[in-house]
């Protein structure tokens, strides 16, 4: 039976790789060798299939992957914890308890408060700090109540199984989650000033908003900013900016530290949901750890992925994944080891994560499903007849979640569409998809938005480019190599819908395909950044399952290598990704900001002056160059002059900027003020971006 379960894992392998390889092709005229073809005459038909019918035999072929992956691979098996009888029903008893019940009452009063003064137009400092004040009223009553908890939930430790207490324990894996954030932290920062090249109009709004608020011209954390984003997004670039003293760069470096935020989310997660007991084979080796591997290899195809790379240097994105993924990682640790703080910190993560970004509103989806997945799978965490948390845990998070949006509801009410802008750029009322909504509603109603919507976003996922600022990337939201694993996983999800993982991903993905259905402008990457994480999640997970099945089917001395193999595997993507997205960050510069770096390496920008000539001219009014070339407390502005008014002299430290369009006037440059250097900034591959003459 084992050599049947290896060969029909074989063929479930190569089902999909031939699935992905029509996918990124569309076409089988390269496949085949001409002495196959020559073997086997009746494939020259297939090899002139439309692509069209290709594209459909890709799909019935990942489909029959997944569910042959599912039938044939290990099961999942995860920890049962079930205490033996049980514990104190006086979890509540005592004065510190009853203390922090009232502060957590007072908190929300304060936050009701400050929601309503929002919502009559009322914005200052003191509401801010009498708002962050509420909340760590809201957290310090949370941690009192959890005092009296610590020697109970000491006493279900003992209660618990004690193979599971003594051996499952996957955080003990922290220094590999450390080596990855090294690495991570290397790849996010390389020339993090010069990459992207191209300075994105959102990034460029959040910096300014940013700005303002590092320079005191802007108040008010929950207040609308632009977008009708809260300003209380724009505040880690904000600190950033005035403890570095830098703009562009201190912005993208407060995105970066989200992703780290975001990868070591990822690497939490996945030791939660994967914690199990190791299981070991013949001659002690081990098949199955107690799930820290698994979390390794999430986190490092998140660490080393191009989507990751790119929208860590991006401070607009990123932010509401990091906090959502670690809202559902202290969510998951607070119901199993009752602990009240991590309940709270999950409802003010979840809900700030739907409050910095549009795309962030699918966590408040998403939650709710997974509630009712642990309410099904780990009644125990949840039913106070047990050991669980009962309604005071539920009503813990759901006030935390309270305690952080209230207030920026109410200053959207307040402004009349505010929400509406909001969610302008993640749903159906987007104005640029307008016309295309139109016909589709004609055409089937609402029914075929979502199923046209539905198809192109699991086309994004592993063949179609993206939509957004990433058009030009050559590659799709998963690297090819690593897609036809995150289907895989599916099948096998699919078949351990009773298990947890299995409940919570197939949930969180059920939900993200509901969400993103009603979106206009799928399948956009900016949009599709929360599926990255747990679409990592389930990749890793695939490949455990493909490494134990075969230490079942092929034999035990595949355990190292298998290990290794992983390891290397994801290396390469990562370095494929890497070397890729290297070359294409460099060569999606745009005028503005090319402009605006060289203004800001000249260090004083009243001596660089922008020549008014060609078609495209930059100017110092452009929000692009004021973004770049702009310090903490002084604006980039300067001289402008044409050709017909151009000075007699120029200031020995002046510098004269020109765009590539216009290099016929610098003859005409260089003849007014000789003796001069002319400087030519290039891109990778050679194209003048910019000329820079210094008289």
């Amino acid at each position: 039976m084992r050599y049947l379960r290896f060969a029909a894992l074989v063929v479930a392998l190569i089902a999909a790789y031939l699935a992905q390889y029509i996918f990124n092709f569309r076409s089988l005229n390269d496949f085949f060798p001409i002495w196959f073809l020559d073997t086997f005459p009746t494939l020259y038909n297939v090899t002139r299939w439309l692509p069209e019918d290709l594209m459909d035999l890709a799909m019935v072929l990942t489909i029959f992957a997944a569910l042959v992956f599912g039938l044939v691979s290990a099961p999942w098996v995860g920890e049962y914890p079930k205490p033996v009888h049980r514990p104190d029903r006086s979890l509540h008893s005592g004065t510190t308890a009853r203390s922090g019940m009232v502060l957590m009452v007072v908190a929300l009063c304060i936050v009701v408060l400050i929601a309503a003064r929002a919502l009559s137009g009322d914005s200052s400092r003191v509401l801010d700090f009498v708002w962050l004040l509420g909340l760590a009223l809201y957290l310090l009553g949370s941690v009192l109540i959890d005092s009296v908890l610590f020697r109970r939930r000491t006493l279900l430790v003992l209660q618990t199984n004690p193979q599971v207490a003594r051996l499952a324990r996957p955080y003990r894996g922290w220094p590999w989650l450390a080596v990855i954030l090294a690495g991570a932290f290397c790849l996010f920062t390389w020339e993090l000033g010069q990459l992207p090249a191209r300075v994105e109009p959102a990034e460029v709004q959040s910096g300014l908003q940013a700005l303002a608020l590092a320079r005191d011209e802007a108040s008010g954390l929950f207040t609308p900013g632009l977008d009708a984003v809260p300003k209380i997004a724009n505040w880690p670039a904000a600190l950033s900016m005035g403890l570095t003293g830098r703009v562009l760069l201190a912005a993208r470096l407060s995105s970066v530290l989200h992703g780290l935020l975001l990868v070591a989310a990822t690497w939490l997660l996945s030791c939660e949901l994967f914690r199990r007991i190791p299981r070991e084979g013949p001659y002690i080796v081990v098949l199955e750890d107690d799930g820290r591997w698994l979390a390794n290899w999430a986190a490092m195809l998140v660490a080393l992925g191009h989507v990751t790379i790119h929208f860590s240097r991006i401070p607009v994105y990123l932010p509401p994944v990091a906090w959502g993924i670690l809202g559902l990682w202290m969510l998951l640790r607070g119901l199993r080891t009752r602990s009240y703080p991590l309940l709270a910190l999950s409802g003010l993560g979840i809900g700030l994560a739907g409050i910095t970004y549009a795309s962030g509103l699918l966590f408040w989806i998403v939650t709710p499903l997974w509630w009712l997945g642990l309410w099904l799978l780990r009644r125990n965490w949840i039913d106070p007849r047990y050991v669980g948390m009962g309604v005071t845990g539920a009503l813990t998070w759901f006030g935390g979640l309270m305690a952080m949006v209230l207030p920026v509801w109410g200053a959207w009410l307040h402004t009349p569409g505010a929400f509406a802008q909001f969610m302008r750029s993640a749903l159906v009322l987007a104005p640029e998809a307008e016309s295309r909504l139109a016909l589709l509603y004609q055409q089937g109603g609402f029914t075929a938005i979502f199923g046209e919507n539905l198809r192109l976003i699991l086309l994004a996922l592993n063949a179609n480019p993206d939509v957004g600022s990433m058009a030009t990337y050559p590659g799709a939201f998963l690297h090819s190599f690593v897609a036809p694993l995150f289907f895989l996983a599916l099948g096998v999800l699919l078949l351990n819908l009773d298990r947890l993982p299995g409940w919570l991903l197939l949930s969180y993905l059920g939900g993200s395909l509901v969400f993103y259905g009603a979106n206009a402008v799928a399948p956009s990457w900016r949009l599709l950044l929360p599926l990255y994480p747990i679409a990592a999640i389930c990749i890793a997970f695939a490949l455990d399952r493909i490494r134990v099945t075969l230490l079942e089917t092929a034999g035990t001395w595949l355990e190292q290598t298998s290990i290794y193999v992983i390891v290397g595997l994801i290396l390469w993507v990562g370095v494929k990704d890497w070397t890729t997205y290297y070359e294409y960050g460099h060569l999606q510069a745009n005028a503005s900001a090319v402009t605006g770096r060289a203004i800001a390496e000249q260090g004083a920008p009243e001596n660089s002056i922008l020549l008014i000539a060609g078609a495209a001219p930059v100017h110092w009014a452009d929000p692009v160059v004021e973004y770049v070339a702009s310090g903490l407390r002084e604006r980039a502005t300067g001289p402008e002059y044409s050709l017909d008014n151009l000075p007699d002299t120029l200031p020995a430290d002046a510098q004269v900027l020109i765009q590539p369009d216009s290099a016929a006037v610098l003859p005409l440059i260089q003849a007014r003020y000789p003796d001069g250097a002319t400087q030519i900034e290039r891109d990778l591959r050679g194209n003048i971006v910019l000329y820079v003459y210094r008289p």
